[in-house]
């Protein structure tokens, strides 16, 4: 598996190969984790802290991804039994156990302009070791990894490109669990949870999760990739979410933007250009606009809140 690291220990690992038989491996936790692990294809049979999880789309009775999330605690083995696919497409997402509480949500206070960080909960014992089903929002984005990954192997874009653009897919995974496991309430999902219901707008969330880093393109692009024409695009995305296609492609890179910020420890120069700016003072209206705060105070907490993480 090919792992890129991002500030604050956040990791997104990709396996893409083809495996007809692994050798069974184990791997001691070294420090307490959060892993939540998306198998697109293939089989993996592991066992942790005594109990055995079967992951696989090769049933034809339960054919399709399957995604799980575990809580690795430090000291602890992880054995991989059984690991094979044609190819075993896998896609991971670890993070520290107190990862949540350390990028929580950001209030700005009216009598002050400073940031302060309200502690969100962690993910509960019960939500974790059990495999499920993914919905389409963490399909369309497990994808959009899978893409990009491939994408940089094939030689397609540069490590620079493909580390933001994967750093916000990453970040993008982890709120569809949190959306499943309910610490996310509905109001807190961005715009890109209500794209779940319909595999077109599916499309279109992947395709702009995937063109962070690409000039020149807008809906009429869009639809094409997506295989729509321009009005059937313009009548989804006013029945469907109530805006117009350029409105939501704002939307989605703004939010990725965000997340890039607050917990990928992006520059305010590189979270401009995953929403689409050339101009950091455009941007900054923009954002503060959408989000109530600005850019720096964003990337300031940020900055704070992993550097509270290294003391502790």
């Amino acid at each position: 598996m090919t792992v890129f690291h991002y500030p604050g220990n956040f990791r997104v690992g990709v396996r893409h190969e083809q495996i007809m038989k692994d050798t069974p491996s184990r791997r001691v936790i070294d420090e307490d984790r959060i892993l939540l692990m998306v198998l697109m294809n293939g089989h993996q049979r592991l066992v942790f802290e005594g109990k055995a999880f079967t992951l696989s789309t090769l049933s034809p009775a339960e054919a399709g991804p399957k995604a799980i999330i575990l809580h690795l605690r430090g000291g602890k083995a992880v054995e991989y039994l059984e690991s094979y696919g044609a190819p075993l497409n896998k896609i991971s997402v670890s993070f520290d156990a107190d990862w949540l509480a350390q990028a929580g949500s950001m209030v700005e206070e009216p009598s002050s302009p400073e940031l302060h960080r309200v502690p969100v909960a962690t993910l509960p014992d019960k939500m974790m070791q059990k495999v499920w089903t993914p919905d389409d929002r963490m399909r369309a984005t497990a994808e959009a990894i899978s893409a990009l990954y491939s994408s940089f192997m094939g030689g397609g874009q540069s490590r620079n490109a493909l580390n933001l653009r994967l750093m916000s897919c990453g970040i993008d995974l982890v709120r569809s669990a949190l959306s499943y496991t309910g610490i996310l309430r509905d109001t807190e999902v961005t715009s890109s949870s209500r794209a779940s219901a319909d595999p077109r707008l599916q499309r279109i969330t992947a395709y702009i999760a995937s063109n962070l880093n690409k000039d020149g393109w807008g809906p009429a692009e869009m639809a094409e990739a997506c295989g729509l024409s321009l009005r059937s695009l313009q009548r989804l995305c006013l029945n469907a979410l109530n805006c117009s296609p350029s409105s939501f492609i704002r939307n989605q890179r703004m939010d990725a933007a965000l997340a890039a910020l607050t917990h990928g420890g992006a520059s305010i120069q590189q979270a401009a250009h995953i929403a689409g700016y050339s101009n950091t003072s455009n941007f900054a209206t923009a954002f503060k606009r959408r989000f109530e705060i600005t850019p720096g105070n964003a990337h300031e907490a940020s900055k704070r809140s992993c550097a509270r993480s290294e003391v502790s």
